[in-house]
């Protein structure tokens, strides 16, 4: 065989370096024809591209339609409805809260939760800026709450117990009131 020398050497150490380079070209050729192959219309990258899209729309139409929305974050209307009785601006206090259930449209798969709002001290009175500052808000920080019915009742000045004025005196800006809100829900 004789003796290895410097030439012979090289030329072994050329042939395996060709020999791995050989390899890692055809590993990227390989590479290539994937991302070509991805790149092609109607390909990954395209059908990738159009979900995201479409996916984001989604999210943009949702957190839109719930931007405002401060009951998203409560556990219970219950909860949200007492929240904003307590607000300083509105000052109506606490409150009792009837809850109730009935069935809403068969066609949209939905129930009607109703909460029968009244002051928690029956025979405490309200000037209506504070009972409609209420109301407008219950609304006004949930697009899912409405107001579907109120009953306002004026007291006399003079004597709280006593709700008729006669046609001669001076009519009081003081009401007690009920009010019920609707909650529309999916059912589960």
């Amino acid at each position: 065989m004789g003796s290895i020398t410097f030439p012979k050497i090289m030329i072994f150490l050329c042939l395996v370096g060709s020999g791995a380079l050989g390899y890692f070209d055809w590993k990227q050729t390989q590479e290539i024809a994937k991302l070509k192959e991805a790149l092609r219309p109607n390909g990954w990258v395209e059908t990738t591209v159009r979900e995201t899209q479409k996916l984001g729309k989604q999210y943009a139409e949702l957190s839109k339609a719930l931007s405002g929305d401060a009951l998203v974050g409560q556990e219970s209307p219950l909860t949200y409805i007492a929240e904003i009785a307590d607000k300083p601006k509105i000052d109506i206090g606490e409150v009792d809260i009837q809850p109730s259930e009935r069935p809403g449209s068969r066609t949209t798969n939905t129930i009607d939760k109703e909460y029968v709002i009244t002051p928690a001290k029956r025979d405490r009175a309200y000037p209506k800026m504070s009972i409609a500052n209420f109301l407008f808000t219950l609304e006004d920080k949930s697009p899912r709450i409405r107001v579907t019915s109120l009953t306002l009742n004026q007291l006399n000045r003079d004597n709280p117990r006593k709700t008729r004025v006669k046609p001669t005196e001076y009519p009081s800006d003081l009401f007690t009131f009920s009010a019920t809100v609707t909650s529309r829900q999916r059912k589960e």
